[in-house]
């Protein structure tokens, strides 16, 4: 994938030639995303292309207030873009208002865009439909979507003092993250309590899966360390992990297959797996790894298996972090078996932290 902030071009507010500008702009890479060429910092452009020099490219618009962060890869607050203001926002090209009866009760207008609320229990009132796009967005962290205001309000989580971590799923009891209260969603996933390594696990039956919105558009960075547990029943091609989706291939995935682990990580420099046999069915298997932005590293039950040289941010992508099954690649590989202590931290945990979650629970969250 292609990250590049320079504009190399300026074209009409009104008529973007988007396929031509992703072109010039990915050149033989095949996927980007950019800040909007007409130099509005209230969008930006994704370009998807096949390989073969024939691209897409889609102009997107942050929600009012927030603007384009050209570092973060994500949608920010203006206080943290220099030089841009959420000002842009009142100059969108909006189309006509639509009339009267044309929105459902479940949908608003604004800056020319319908916004239809997903009112799932899974989404815990966070998300919401832009247009006609298949794929969901939800709300920054802390945030709930508002019908009436048509905007994401409430007071954004952006900060979290004295703490590295940013997610921890126990799954003793249920399936909320036991740092933040961060909300997840599931489709035909259970809790067994007595199950897990530490106390309760997820427990998934080869059809359904969990998924974190709050990790949708997440920025992952240069610095970040993930664990889980997990079991399986079968040795057929399974998800544990993926922040991949529809067509959008995910920059950070862990799968199983035939009593192998595969991690994989997306980041400025491109794509780098590493693979490691020894996970044997039906019995618990802990894998993680740590990224600092200079090298890749996974573990399998405590142990190193191999580091590899990487360089550059994890790449952002607009999907949620799901567990359980993966990317529809292949189809319908969903995970048959459990999942129990899932953590993520921006931080890089070194060999005996490692050792230490493996033994005994033992996560490094405070940032000391």
């Amino acid at each position: 994938m292609c990250y590049n902030v320079t504009i190399c071009k300026v074209y009409s507010q009104v008529n973007i030639f988007r396929k031509e500008f992703c072109r010039l702009q990915c050149g033989n890479q095949r996927h980007g995303i950019f800040p909007d060429p007409t130099g509005s910092c209230c969008h930006y452009v994704t370009c998807h292309g096949n390989g073969f020099g024939f691209f897409v490219g889609e102009r997107q618009a942050c929600m009012e207030p927030l603007v384009w962060n050209p570092v973060a890869g994500a949608c920010d607050y203006a206080s943290d873009v220099p030089g841009c203001d959420s000002s842009c926002h009142e100059f969108i090209d909006v189309a006509p208002l639509p009339t009267a009866g044309t929105l459902l009760t479940d949908q608003c207008f604004k800056n020319g865009r319908t916004y239809t609320f997903d009112d799932s229990v899974d989404s815990g009132g966070t998300c919401y439909y832009v247009d006609n796009e298949i794929m969901k967005n939800c709300c920054p962290f802390g945030q709930m979507f508002d019908l009436e205001e048509c905007a994401c309000l409430g007071e954004m989580i952006a900060e979290r003092p004295n703490c590295e971590c940013v997610a921890w799923f126990t799954f003793d009891t249920n399936f909320e993250d036991s740092l933040f209260d961060i909300f997840s969603g599931r489709k035909r996933a259970t809790i067994d309590e007595n199950e897990g390594q530490f106390g309760g696990s997820a427990v998934f039956s080869g059809e359904g899966h969990m998924f974190i919105p709050y990790f949708n558009n997440f920025y992952f960075g240069e610095r970040i360390s993930v664990a889980l547990w997990f079991r399986t029943s079968t040795t057929t091609v399974q998800g544990l992990l993926t922040n991949g989706c529809c067509n959008q291939p995910p920059t950070v995935e862990i799968r199983c297959d035939s009593g192998s682990v595969t991690i994989t990580l997306d980041v400025m420099a491109g794509a780098k797996s590493i693979t490691f046999s020894g996970a044997s069915p039906d019995s618990w298997q802990h894998v993680a790894f740590t990224y600092d932005g200079q090298s890749f590293t996974a573990y399998h039950n405590g142990n190193v298996v191999e580091t590899l040289p990487l360089r550059g941010p994890i790449l952002t992508n607009k999907c949620d972090v799901t567990i359980g099954r993966g990317r529809d690649d292949p189809p319908g590989s969903f995970l048959e078996g459990a999942v129990d202590e899932f953590v993520v931290c921006q931080s890089v945990w070194s060999e005996s932290d490692i050792l230490g979650i493996f033994q005994s629970n033992d996560v490094p969250t405070v940032d000391n």
